[in-house]
């Protein structure tokens, strides 16, 4: 195995990804790294790295391919027949506009122009089609709290929508609350990119459209913005949309709404069409060849795996009086707390046999440490939303302690979706404790309402929240001000 190889093998075990290569050099790395999956049985890449070279094939990698299998890695390809057989169905490709066979015979030799000679076996009659298909699809993408992403985004900065699949493609649309840049600094701007592709060479010419949604989730036409020649291809994967709409009249348009009449929440779609050429060969023998499925990414779930079952672990920690299990490697690469502590100038007490930690309760720090190996919060039992909200305050403290941030931002969030009036005030002094500004911005107008604030009031943790923040009391009566004088 080369280097180049081994340390894509290690890549993928460390992120269950495949390091970025140059396109034309996809082809033959796969075939190497089907080999060393097999040898060190990580099935997962052999069926990445399968369904690389079944989306890329084409004449010359599959005469690679097949010749490659034979002198490297035939134990595995004969397991896998399917790949074998889908190359050579894919052995005729267009050419200069002809249709030309791959395997085509030599010329005969004198030989066998004088009859002298044993006739060779006649190819396998096949054929090709080229067919164009047209793919088509939309996304909507909401924006919930459009006033709060408006403050706290930059000119230039945007938010990803989820990714949405058409034509074999994954798409995002992404969202410019204060302008692409500073010439539409007082428009709201959005692009649409191209991603996860591996032939990303290939050029795709597609027709899109984004359109603002009205409260009954129609198009408004008026803010409807479509561009029938848009190009996408290889280090040119975005088309933006600079000057969808002015903020002012989006603001003005009636087109704003929550539900509850506050006008902080819009919708958009996007349309995307385009033609999809697709080469299909037909042969005698018309079986039908199953490509196996590959798996989604596990690499979280073998981490949790290798929390649960303790093996390897080389650091223990007491935690009101229960003993955990972990990994130094683990814990300095996902916290930067944790990698001076183990390996930097704290080491010498990370070095004890047994790391006690008094400020957490062991079932915050089991969901702590179930977070740092598995990037997800485990399932909790169906307690209710205060019982969520109360172990995301936890979480939210030992987030902000080892700076991890993401964990910080899925509390902030749990405790956005949770709020309720006995864990509002103890939320907001830890939205302020901890430099949390959005969520504390959330809370605010929670306990604000009219129906609310009284309870609030009388709750635990509000008398708290006073005495260590007074200067909350002050923001409370502005946040009530505001909603009188409107």
């Amino acid at each position: 195995m080369g280097a180049g190889e081994f340390g894509a093998l290690l890549h993928f075990v460390y992120t269950d990804t495949l390091p970025e290569m140059a396109s034309r050099d996809v082809p033959a790395m796969a075939r190497r790294l089907i080999a060393a999956a097999g040898k060190y049985q990580v099935e997962r890449l052999k069926l990445v790295c399968e369904d690389m070279l079944r989306r890329r094939v084409d004449t010359s990698m599959a005469m690679a391919t097949t010749t490659d299998s034979a002198a490297t890695t035939d134990d595995q390809l004969s397991q896998r027949p399917w790949l074998t057989q889908l190359f050579f169905k894919f052995a005729s490709r267009m050419v200069g506009g002809m249709v030309v066979d791959a395997f085509t015979p030599e010329p005969p030799t004198a030989a066998e122009k004088s009859g002298d000679a044993s006739p060779s076996p006649s190819p396998s009659p096949s054929c090709s089609t080229v067919a164009v298909s047209e793919a088509s699809g939309h996304h909507v993408l909401r924006i919930e709290g459009y006033k709060r992403t408006k403050m706290m985004m930059a000119t230039g900065e945007h938010l990803n929508s989820g990714e949405f699949h058409v034509g074999g493609y994954t798409w995002r649309l992404r969202y410019y609350p204060n302008g692409y840049d500073q010439e539409f600094s007082s428009s709201i701007s959005f692009a649409l990119v191209r991603t996860g592709r591996d032939d990303d060479d290939v050029v795709v010419r597609a027709r899109v459209k984004i359109s603002l949604l009205d409260v009954a989730g129609e198009p408004v036409t008026r803010y409807s913005h479509s561009d029938n020649k848009c190009t996408f291809y290889e280090g040119h994967d975005l088309w933006a949309i600079k000057s969808f709409i002015r903020r002012v009249d989006l603001e003005d348009s009636g087109h704003l709404d929550d539900g509850g009449g506050g006008g902080d929440s819009f919708a958009v779609r996007c349309d995307l069409t385009f033609n999809v050429p697709d080469i299909r060969v037909d042969v005698d023998d018309a079986a039908a060849v199953t490509v196996p499925a590959v798996p989604p990414p596990l690499l979280h779930r073998h981490l949790g795996d290798l929390l649960a079952s303790e093996a390897a672990a080389d650091v223990r920690f007491n935690v009101d009086g229960e003993a955990f299990a972990a990994h130094r490697c683990i814990l300095a690469a996902r916290s930067p707390v944790f990698r001076a502590e183990q390996f930097g100038s704290m080491r010498e007490r990370a070095a004890r046999a047994i790391v006690r930690v008094d400020d957490m309760d062991a079932d915050a720090f089991a969901a702590f440490l179930h977070f740092v190996y598995t990037d997800e919060l485990p399932e909790m039992d169906d307690d209710g939303e205060e019982a969520a909200a109360v172990m995301a305050q936890h979480l939210l403290v030992a987030a902000d302690r080892y700076g991890m941030e993401r964990l910080k931002k899925v509390c902030e969030d749990v405790l956005f979706r949770h709020v309720v009036v006995a864990t509002a005030a103890t939320s907001l002094a830890l939205a302020e404790q901890h430099d949390c500004p959005e969520l504390k911005d959330a809370i605010l107008r929670f306990v604000t309402s009219p129906a609310r604030l009284k309870a609030v009031m009388a709750s635990d943790g509000y008398e708290h929240l006073i005495t260590s923040f007074p200067s909350i009391a002050t923001e409370i009566l502005a946040v009530l001000a505001a909603q009188l004088s409107t």
